[in-house]
Parts: structure tokens; C-alpha cells; sequence
């Protein structure tokens, strides 16, 4: 299989949620911002986290017993982050603030994986509603690939 430039599905990854959270038939109506320092260091957590998945073989919030809230408090940049509902009732779980999923390993083109492994992230309840939270305004995409599959995490605050 050839080489994946995983930065490249990054980006299309980052494109193609954009464009779901732009549509106007979507939950929220506007896509998270992908620029900047908060959104660097998501990006970042969610890079590790891919890779962690992507070498264990499984997709889980717990891998060699860091938690998400483990990540996420790992990083001053996004120790503090926090989301409240869409009904501003309360503080989202930290893991409901990270979603993620994996597609098989059968493409070199970053376009066509990103795209299947936000179809997959669209599919999954859990990372779709981490995508449709109303008050998170920063996302994070990362992506690792092993042998046979893709991996890709998103983690918002």
C-alpha cells in the first residue's frame, strides 16, 4: 500500500466537517474554528490519540489507561476547556467532547479517506454529536494510519 500523507487527510477531513457544520440543514449552522492556538493544540491531543488507537488496533476513549479527560488535562492550552449542552444545561462529559472512527486502509488519495472517515464520523451517534455541539467553538482533527486501517479523532472545546 502506498505511502498516506495523513496531513493531507487531515485537511480534507477539516474541509469536509466544515462544510457539514456550514449546511444550513445541519444542527449548529457554523463550523468550529480550525485556526489558531486552542485549535492547534486539539489537533495535537487528537493526533496522539489516533496514533494510540492506530497502534493498539481499536477505537476507545481509554487507551493505556489515558482518558480522555486525561488528554485534555495533559495540555495547559486546553486543560481548562469546557462545553455546556446545546440547551446551556450543563457541562458536557469531556467525552462527549471527543469523537472519533476508523475506515480501511484501501485508498492513497487524501481526498477520498478524508471523506469516508467523516462519512464514518457522520454515521457514528457519539462523534456526531460531538460535531453538532451548539457552543463549542474549536475543533481539533487527527489522523493515523496502521497497516489496515484509518484512524481519525476530533476533539472540540
Amino acid at each position: 500500500m502506498p505511502r498516506l500523507d495523513t496531513v493531507r487527510v487531515e485537511r480534507a477531513v477539516e474541509r469536509d466537517i466544515a462544510a457539514f457544520q456550514d449546511d444550513p440543514t445541519t444542527v449548529g449552522n457554523e463550523a468550529m474554528s480550525t485556526e489558531g492556538q486552542l485549535p492547534a493544540a486539539l489537533s495535537a491531543m487528537a493526533e496522539r490519540h489516533s496514533e494510540q488507537m492506530a497502534t493498539a488496533g481499536r477505537l476507545a476513549h481509554t487507551i493505556d489507561g489515558s482518558t480522555t479527560a486525561d488528554r485534555y488535562a495533559q495540555n495547559s492550552t486546553i486543560a481548562n476547556c469546557r462545553v455546556v449542552n446545546n440547551e446551556e444545561q450543563y457541562v458536557v462529559a469531556k467525552e462527549t467532547m471527543e469523537g472519533f472512527a476508523r475506515v480501511p486502509r484501501s485508498s492513497a488519495d487524501p481526498a477520498t479517506v478524508g471523506q469516508r472517515l467523516v462519512d464514518r464520523l457522520l454515521s457514528d451517534d457519539q462523534a456526531r454529536r460531538t460535531l453538532e455541539l451548539e457552543n463549542a467553538e474549536h475543533i481539533g482533527v487527527g489522523v493515523a494510519a496502521s497497516g489496515e486501517y484509518v484512524y481519525v479523532t476530533v476533539a472540540v472545546c
